[in-house]
């Protein structure tokens, strides 16, 4: 009998599945298969790969959330229909149509149904249907209620080292009312929430460390409004203790009349409060009333939205756009968008392969090309069911319909992909946009590099000289959006995610009447970077100092893509706060740790663990650029005379004259004191600074200045400065320390050069006069004879790097600068040589003079040596002895 369609698709998207594995995104194909093909969202269909049957129940707790309308169980061996049935009915969190599949002698194919009774059967499935009882455990007397919750909410203040476990079973009598879980870390939370609920308890109190505290409530109020009966604790170190903290559901209150009592011996403020259920108002915002005030705290939608860009928790679901609905994503018109649309629509048949970092926007170019063709709104489920490009697209303006491979990795195993990007460059009756990472990209080619090298060969031509296609295939077109930046011309996407967020001021009016409003970081960051009629005049300063820090990151060599940027000015707005947490905060006066989620502490104090970091490394990229640390005479001394006015620096020995006798460890004390005020002094200076200024010299670029203006329209006496001084940093580098050439530009011999010594032998000279220095786009310039290479036209660019180069009949480049390397050259010139601190580009920069020397080096030439500030020749007698002979 053949297959069913259901089956197939089980059978083509868990080809090399592992389902041991434990990628969490191992399923993310069959979900894309299935859901146009049960037509619901990918949110609504659960998968889980079922383990032994022991663990059947905690499988079904964690595979049944909020959103799930279908639950697929997945299993490589027999499984017992029965014993599946039972853990169903008493440990899903709620019972939807199941469908098991088993996989035998490599083959998937249905095993057995479960349905409740009257449901109707949704699955194509010639297969056992089991029946479903909805077992529910029976509600507390309300006195057992208010003894349990009471027991529990005695456990605040205890000492951080209490036994949570024995001090909970002590106050049980016996009886199995209450579970407690403890949840380590971030990866299992989800799971084991999941497990606790799904076995009915009817208090579950759940032990997370302190920085899992935000999203173990979160995950606790959503799964709770599938078990109203269970009432949940969060238990965690606090301040002074052991702090416990209630959790709710709106629905759990509401339909079971539960009120968590102010207990009056708790010595925990946070427990001094009474439940209250969310009321919505109106569209967007919720309102939690204060029973100790007039005003009300406010909950906004906006903020909701930009804590779902948040790359720090688990449900940050707006961060990949096959999550997003096409209604709430933010559309951004792209360079990229407009060059694909043009040679789709001016070319008779066309390859295009998009590539770059994920976050670049791959996917979210092929949505908008294709919804501005008139596809419907579906088009990412169609997408994401339709891996390996078999749907043919009609776009506007295209004389051919066209094929998209959304994600190259996708489809395993690597031959597989080099034999379908084959067959698509070969035929001629569709265009074919391809979407691939550059490491994927050119492992595919490899499995067939006959056919498929021309790929790799456009890429290394966008990457030397700004191409997208070579000229033996202009019907072959690699662009890599790794070339675009997100801080491109007035501020490019950043400017654009800042102007969506923040801007609109009937978003963010209800803030106002917030009882947290003077002093929610949230509204206080808004308020210094929108734009609007309402702003202060001083806004388009720290705009302009924030997108500067972040455009130095962008030339210093950093790639930002539009994904990372857009979680950066979530963070930045929201300090990783919601408006739960702030009036959380509010309420209990610890007015210190709202202040510390303002802009300035963000971008360089609040500390950040190792998580942190790998998850949004920009931070510490723009750390390195902290104002703060840079000393600078004018502005210290304007500091300085403005905090002595208002009393700041106090009576010590940094302030006004005092007479008393300090000990070492009090000036110690004082010093440390004193340096962290003009610490914050200098940052709020620099962001407060005039938008004329320039800020590259603030944030320790000394050269910055010369970068800048080496991008516009030099004076020739500017350019031939800079490349002086240029080439006495490399030849510092090089080891020709203190050698001073205003004429010739020497090349150590890399056999005999030695970083440090006082003498180097020089493999080749070149006259300063034969040398240029420009920005990368404008050396493209020039090899295309005054045109515009492609790139620049297909991307939002800024000119990250400085070329050297040798004028002559072979033109050549010398070496390539980012704005760090350029600074590390400069500063090796002027005898600030970081070694270690710059010791990979140092490598980098004497591994490519080297090869430049070899090559350029002739075996007849003398033997010249630099020997301190002067140069000579070795000359050899004819008795052995050798002599150098200095130029007069």
């Amino acid at each position: 009998m053949g297959k069913t369609k259901f089956e197939q698709i089980l059978n083509t998207a868990l080809a090399g599945v592992d389902l041991s594995g434990s990628h969490s995104n191992k399923f993310d194909r069959l979900v894309g298969m299935l859901a146009p093909y049960w037509g619901v969202d990918p949110e609504a269909i659960g998968v889980k790969a079922l383990a032994a049957s022991k663990n059947y129940g905690n499988r079904v707790s964690e595979a049944t959330r909020t959103s799930i309308r279908y639950l697929v169980l997945l299993a490589d061996e027999e499984v017992k229909v029965q014993a599946l049935a039972r853990s169903l009915e008493t440990r899903a969190l709620k019972l939807v149509p199941t469908v098991l599949a088993v996989c035998r002698a490599g083959v998937w194919e249905g095993g057995a149904i479960f349905l409740t009774r009257d449901a109707d059967n949704p699955f194509e499935l010639d297969v056992r249907v089991e029946t479903l009882n909805d077992r529910r455990f029976e509600a507390l007397e309300r006195s057992d209620a208010d003894r349990i919750r009471a027991s529990i909410l005695t456990l605040a203040g205890s000492s951080a080292g209490t036994d949570v476990e024995a001090f909970l079973n002590a106050r049980s009598d016996g009886r199995h009312e209450t579970m407690l879980k403890r949840v380590t870390d971030l990866k299992n939370l989800n799971n084991r929430i999941g497990e606790a609920i799904g076995q009915r308890p009817h208090f579950l109190v759940i032990q997370v460390p302190r920085e899992l505290v935000k999203t173990a409530r979160r995950v606790l109020e959503e799964q709770l409004t599938n078990n109203p009966a269970t009432y949940a604790f969060l238990v965690f170190e606090g301040e002074g203790g052991i702090s416990v903290e209630p959790v709710w559901s709106a629905r759990s209150a509401l339909e079971n009349d539960v009120v968590l009592h102010r207990v009056p011996h708790l010595p925990s403020p946070a427990l001094e409060r009474q439940v209250a259920w969310e009321q919505p108002e109106f569209p967007g915002i919720e309102t939690r009333r204060d029973p100790g005030g007039d005003l009300q705290y406010r909950r906004l939608e906006r903020v909701k939205q930009l804590g779902r860009h948040l790359p720090f928790d688990a449900d940050a679901n707006h961060l990949y756009e096959e999550r997003q609905e096409s209604s709430d994503r933010l559309a951004y018109e792209t360079k990229a968008l407009g060059y694909v649309r043009r040679l789709l629509t001016e070319r008779e048949r066309l390859v295009v392969v998009l590539t770059g970092n994920a976050g670049h926007g791959k996917t979210h170019l092929c949505r908008r090309l294709l919804e501005a063709g008139g596809a419907n709104g579906d088009v990412m489920k169609r997408l994401c069911g339709d891996p390996t490009g078999t749907e043919d697209w009609v776009v506007e303006g295209s004389p051919l319909p066209i094929r998209i491979i959304k994600d190259l990795s996708e489809i395993n195993p690597p031959e597989a992909a080099s034999s379908l990007l084959r067959e698509f460059i070969r035929q001629q009756n569709a265009h074919v946009i391809v979407c691939a990472n550059e490491g994927r990209l050119r492992d595919v080619v490899s499995r067939d590099p006959a056919d498929l090298k021309v790929l790799t060969d456009a890429l290394e031509r966008g990457l030397d000289g700004g191409e997208t296609c070579i000229p033996e295939r202009e019907d072959i077109h690699v662009l890599n959006l790794n070339h675009q930046a997100a801080t491109a011309g007035e501020g490019g996407f950043f400017e654009h995610a800042l102007d969506h967020f923040l801007n609109h001021e009937s978003a963010w009016k209800v803030c106002k009447s917030c009882r947290a409003s003077g002093h929610c970081p949230i509204l206080a960051n808004r308020n210094d970077l929108a734009r609007s009629s309402v702003s202060s005049p001083e806004n388009a300063s720290r705009r302009k100092a924030l997108r500067e820090l972040v455009r130095l990151a962008e030339e210093g060599g950093y790639v930002l893509t539009f994904r990372e940027t857009l979680e950066f000015v979530a963070y930045l707005v929201t300090g990783r706060l919601s408006c739960i947490d702030v009036e959380r905060l509010h309420r209990n006066h610890e007015l210190g740790k709202l202040n510390g989620r303002r802009i300035l502490p963000l971008l360089f104090e609040l500390p950040l663990n190792d998580d942190d970091a790998e998850t949004l490394p920009l931070l510490l990229r723009l750390r390195r650029l902290d104002p703060g640390l840079v000393a600078l005479r004018p502005i210290d001394d304007r500091i300085h005379e403005q905090l002595e006015e208002i009393g700041m620096l106090g009576a010590g020995v940094f302030g006004e004259a005092a007479r008393e006798v300090y000990l070492k460890a009090d000036l110690q004390h004082e010093e440390e004191h004193h340096r962290e005020i003009v610490r914050r002094a200098r940052r709020e200076a620099w962001f407060t600074a005039p938008s004329d200024t320039d800020h590259g010299e603030r944030l320790g670029l000394r050269h910055h200045h010369v970068f800048r203006s080496l991008q516009g329209e030099p004076a020739v006496g500017d350019v031939i400065n800079a490349i002086r001084s240029l080439i006495r940093g490399l030849h510092t580098i090089q080891g020709a320390i203190g050698v001073e050439s205003t004429s010739s530009f020497h090349l150590v011999d890399p056999a005999f050069g030695r970083s440090g010594s006082h003498a180097a032998v020089i493999a080749r000279s070149i006259r300063i006069r034969d040398l240029d220095l420009m920005t990368e786009s404008n050396w493209w310039r020039r090899r295309h004879a005054g045109g515009a290479p492609p790139i620049l036209d297909s991307v939002e660019w800024i000119d990250r790097r400085l070329v050297l180069v040798e004028n002559g009949e072979t033109e050549k480049v010398i070496v390539a600068l980012d704005l760090l390397a350029f600074e590390f050259v400069m500063n090796a010139g002027n005898g600030i040589v970081m070694r270690e601190f710059h010791s990979a580009e140092r490598r980098r920069i004497l591994r490519t003079l080297a090869r430049l020397a070899e090559s350029g080096r002739d075996p007849r030439d003398d033997i010249r040596v630099l020997v301190g500030r002067g140069e000579g020749r070795l000359i050899i007698e004819r008795d052995d002895t050798i002599f150098l002979e200095r130029n007069a």
